[in-house]
């Protein structure tokens, strides 16, 4: 497949080096270029702070450690050593967490699904140590939310953030998780209804999925996951979301296709075609493929190229992924962005629409209104979005 050139930051002895190490982590390159790159002029604390920030800081550790120890400044390997140690203890607790819930759920008939988090980490990479997460996401049925809720509070965690039964009712109606914090251990969950927002218009939910969930054993216990074609597919569509700001879901991306060797490609291309997605895991492919060399088939790879916008959007996010973090795109390059990964008019239209009126937490906290007035967050949505980004798009428009 071919890839294009390389964006200016790509360049910078940093990244190049981050780059070899993750593809030598996962196996996708002989580690003799870090061997060689490794005793270049580095800056080692922004390559600590760039593994850190794109979730990628146990592969670069595993790399290190394994391919070049000795050459590395003794004190940058020590420093690593212990973030990788902490990363450990932290992906420990959130597992011994994940089963605890799940078990209680299970004894309550609650059928529930980990996605990302621990089980991602396990069945992608086999290994709970090899990634970085910040919090724990179940997916359960909408009529499982309120009993979820209670036994999630009998184990300490609280809504987050705290809103009143009322705000709690209305907030629901458009939102499709929410979310909550134990204080005694910092442990975030978030429930899922849905796998995505609706404005992303992917419905995809423990209804339709169910018939292809399947069993895998995560710590020692039987928990329920994807199959592999839905993962891919989440892990796609997630990363879009979030403007594949991360190498990390570059990662998992390239792991889950070298990790499956017997997945279903025409399933998987269908499934994305009949959701409107099939733009987006055409992308996160590109990108597998054009900065971590992951291999898919020859065919694919030609209808990968041969799609409508994914190579200007690689680009455009290869250009984001290790740029200036004080610099971020601009509220219409995210928008337009947005409008580009989907290839249906009318899931254009529906992102502009919710976007513009759907109310968002941030919105149930800019003004604590009474339950009888919830219904004013839909208009109170536009004038809030007008005031914060009216200087931006000024700024922006020609």
């Amino acid at each position: 497949m071919k890839t294009g050139q390389s964006p200016q930051a790509e360049s910078r002895p940093e990244v190049r080096f981050l780059l070899s190490a993750v593809q030598a982590s996962l196996g996708s390159q002989r580690p003799y270029r870090i061997r060689t790159q490794v005793h270049e002029e580095l800056d080692w604390d922004f390559l600590l702070k760039s593994a850190s920030r794109h979730g990628v800081m146990p592969l670069l550790y595993s790399s290190l450690s394994a391919f070049c120890p000795e050459a590395v400044p003794k004190a940058i390997m020590a420093k690593l050593k212990e973030q990788w140690r902490n990363n450990i203890a932290w992906n420990l607790l959130q597992t011994s967490e994940l089963l605890t819930i799940l078990s209680l759920f299970e004894a309550q008939g609650i059928v529930a699904v980990p996605f990302k988090g621990p089980a991602l980490a396990a069945l992608v990479y086999g290994d709970i140590s090899m990634r970085q997460f910040v919090d724990i996401d179940i997916l359960v049925d909408r009529k499982h939310l309120p009993p979820a809720k209670e036994l999630l509070h009998s184990l300490g965690y609280r809504l987050y953030p705290p809103m009143s039964p009322a705000r709690e009712s209305a907030f629901l109606r458009s939102q499709f998780h929410y979310g909550f914090a134990n204080p005694a251990n910092e442990v975030l969950v978030e429930l899922h209804c849905e796998i995505t927002p609706e404005y992303l218009s992917f419905p995809l939910n423990l209804q339709k999925l169910r018939p292809r969930l399947e069993r895998r054993t995560l710590a020692g216990k039987e928990i329920f996951n994807l199959p592999p074609e839905e993962l891919l597919l989440i892990i796609c569509v997630h990363a879009a979301k979030h403007f594949w700001e991360r190498l990390g879901w570059i990662c998992d991306t390239a792991t889950m296709i070298s990790a499956h060797p017997s997945m279903n490609w025409r399933n998987l291309t269908d499934l994305a075609g009949r959701l409107g997605a099939k733009r987006m895991l055409f992308l996160g492919l590109f990108l597998a493929n054009a900065l971590l060399g992951a291999s898919i088939p020859k065919d694919l790879g030609q209808t990968v190229e041969s799609e409508p916008g994914v190579r200007s959007l690689a680009r455009q996010i290869r250009q984001r992924l290790f740029a200036d973090i004080n610099h971020p795109p601009s509220i219409l390059d995210n928008i337009f962005f947005f409008l580009k990964i989907r290839e249906r008019w009318r899931d254009k239209i529906r992102y502009c629409l919710h976007t513009a009126f759907t109310p968002s937490v941030e919105d149930w906290t800019f003004v604590a209104l009474p339950p009888v007035l919830c219904f004013l967050y839909y208009p109170i949505r536009p004038l809030r979005l007008l005031s914060k980004y009216r200087p931006p798009l000024a700024k922006n428009l020609p």
